[in-house]
Parts: C-alpha cells; sequence; structure tokens
C-alpha cells in the first residue's frame, strides 16, 4: 500500500493537494475505513461491536459525505497567545445527529482498543508525544483531539505493515504536519524534535507545500468568507507562522525525506 502525506502550514493547499491526487490515483483508501476494517478482521468482535463498526464505515464512505457538504459544518480554529483554540463547533442539528448516533465515541474506543491490541512498533514516539501534550498549557478539547489524531496516524502506519496492496492512504496533515502542532506550542523546542526523532521512522512520501506570502492571504481570505478552518488574525500572524513552519523544516530535514511543492 502506498503511503502518501502532505504539511505546511495552514492554508497552503495540503487538502487541495490531497484531492487532486486522489482523483489521479483512483484507487485511495480512506484511513478510518481502513482502521475500521482492519478492527473487524479479527474474530474477537462482539455483536454490538461489529454492528457499530458497520455503522462508522456508512458513516464516513463516500455516498454519506457527498450528502455532509449540504450540512456545511463550521469549524474554526485560531492561535491565541500560543494556545490553539476552536471557536466554533458544527451547527446545532448536524452535532445532535452525530451525538445521538455516537459516531465519534465508537470509533474513539475502537482506536484505543487497537491500540492496546497492535503491539507499537512506535511505542516510544508515541509515549513521547502523550507527554509533551499533557505538558502544554492547551484546553482538555485539544489536549484529546491531538492525542487521537497521533493515534490514529501511528495506527494507520502499524497497520500498513500487514496490508499488502496497490491503494493509496493520503493524508493532508500526517505525523510530520501533527508534529509541527506541538512543535510550535513547545517550550523546548529543540529538546521535543531531538526525542521525537529519536523514534520516529519514515514511512512512504513527504510533501512540503512551500507557499509564498501573497498567495497565502488570497487563500485565507477565501477561508474568511467561508467561515471555515484555520484563521489568521491579521498579515502579521500569517508572517510568522510561515517564519516558524520554515523554522521547523529547516531542523527536520535531515531527518526526514521529502520534496518540496511550490504553490
Amino acid at each position: 500500500m502506498n503511503y502518501i502525506e502532505f504539511f505546511g502550514v495552514p492554508g497552503s493547499g495540503k487538502s487541495y493537494f490531497k484531492k487532486k491526487i486522489e482523483k489521479e490515483k483512483k484507487n485511495v483508501c480512506y484511513i478510518k475505513n481502513l482502521i475500521v476494517t482492519y478492527f473487524l478482521a479479527s474474530k474477537n468482535r462482539s455483536f454490538f461491536e461489529r454492528i457499530t463498526a458497520y455503522l462508522i464505515i456508512f458513516y464516513f464512505s463516500n455516498f454519506v459525505e457527498f450528502f455532509k457538504n449540504f450540512l456545511k459544518p463550521e469549524r474554526i480554529v485560531r492561535k491565541q497567545k500560543n494556545r490553539i483554540i476552536f471557536e466554533k463547533s458544527q451547527p446545532k442539528y448536524y452535532s445532535n445527529i452525530l451525538k445521538y448516533l455516537k459516531i465519534s465515541n465508537y470509533y474513539e474506543n475502537i482506536l484505543k482498543k487497537l491500540s492496546i491490541e497492535i503491539k507499537f512498533e512506535n511505542i516510544n514516539f508515541y509515549t513521547i508525544i502523550k507527554k509533551e501534550i499533557n505538558k502544554t498549557k492547551q484546553s482538555i478539547l485539544f489536549k484529546k483531539k491531538i492525542n487521537l489524531w497521533f493515534l490514529e496516524n501511528l495506527l494507520v502506519l502499524e497497520i500498513l505493515k500487514f496490508k499488502k496492496s496497490n491503494k493509496y492512504i493520503i493524508l493532508d496533515e500526517g505525523l510530520i504536519h501533527r508534529i509541527y502542532i506541538l512543535f510550535s506550542i513547545a517550550k523546548n523546542k529543540n529538546q521535543l524534535l531531538k526525542q521525537v526523532f529519536k523514534f520516529y521512522k519514515q514511512i512512504g512520501k513527504a510533501y512540503f507545500i512551500d507557499i509564498n506570502l501573497d498567495r497565502l492571504k488570497k487563500n485565507m481570505s477565501i477561508r474568511n468568507r467561508q467561515n471555515q478552518g484555520f484563521l489568521y488574525r491579521d498579515e502579521n500572524e500569517i508572517i510568522k507562522e510561515i517564519k516558524n513552519y520554515n523554522n521547523y523544516v529547516n531542523k527536520i530535514k535531515n531527518k526526514v525525506k521529502f520534496k518540496k511543492i511550490r504553490n
């Protein structure tokens, strides 16, 4: 199975390039379906676990995703005084459906159960990440979200070791970008990278999206109109984020093999 991930500042075009490659490759496997299908492969699942697993697969299918687009969920993320803030949640009716179906809870339980069942080769990496997450002065919501993001990414990499397929796993935000999020809010940035890259093992291909200020400002003007995703307060914050991300890329360039895409 082929693994590709993109990384770059918020608004650089990671999702755009992900969708572009998905259209080119056609034979794409989505990570949630990969994880849940792997979970179902075990014979030790209860009837309830199997029913909820199939519900998750259906919920994240292309058919349902098409209709979910019309619900236009809003999720605004900002950075304030080195804290990552989720300002708005999804519309009330959409949240109520999710809450009733408990899709997020079921999926989270699958991630946690698999993390116990699968012997992580990257257990030291994950241990360092969890400690760093706990040290950050962030909200409980943020800590929970980023922990699950890392867990999801790591489970995918473990599962890929057992899967032989010509399909593609394409992530607009994989481990490299997740590490940056922690790097951007960490007190001792160099120490964090030193610890993480002792155990980081790259799988597949990585692409860094290098975007200039003018292009990023245009992209963000579209996001501001849509009121969706990570939003910058002003041009100074955009300049600062580009500078910080380039600093991160320079620090990891000898530890990660990647190709640069200019956007």
